[in-house]
């Protein structure tokens, strides 16, 4: 989810359909009452649950500059992660693709953001 949060879920739950019904409201606050229930609402989990809201209304805050130059490779690499792929393997395997074309690719962390911000969910399966 973001900010070193990750919730591990059933098939059902860890649907695309779920996580984003009603805007994602559902899931945060179900995930939001348990946590304060247990004691347990970190300012991490907090910012996790505000991230995932965001993401889910398909509209970014402000206008990104940089590793938007890169719109293609960064469609390839949110396809991957949708799929479940590993974060660093498709990271790897995509720096060893480009790194002998006339640009440089985005970084590692970048390509980490990218992964963290889980803009795939807004767009749907």
């Amino acid at each position: 989810m973001g900010y070193g949060v990750s919730v591990h879920l059933c098939e059902g739950h860890a649907s695309h359909q779920f996580q984003t019904q009603r805007s994602g409201r559902d899931f945060v606050l179900t995930l939001q009452r348990l946590w304060h229930a247990h004691g347990c609402l970190t300012v991490a989990r907090s910012k996790a649950l505000r991230r995932h809201l965001d993401s889910c209304t398909g509209r970014e805050a402000r206008p990104r500059p940089g590793s938007y130059a890169w719109p293609e490779l960064r469609a390839t690499a949110e396809a991957a992660f949708a799929t479940g792929a590993p974060r660093d393997t498709v990271i790897a395997a995509l720096h060893r693709l480009h790194q002998t074309g006339p640009a440089h690719p985005p970084s590692t962390r970048t390509m980490r953001r990218w992964h963290t911000e889980r803009r795939w969910l807004a767009r749907g399966p």
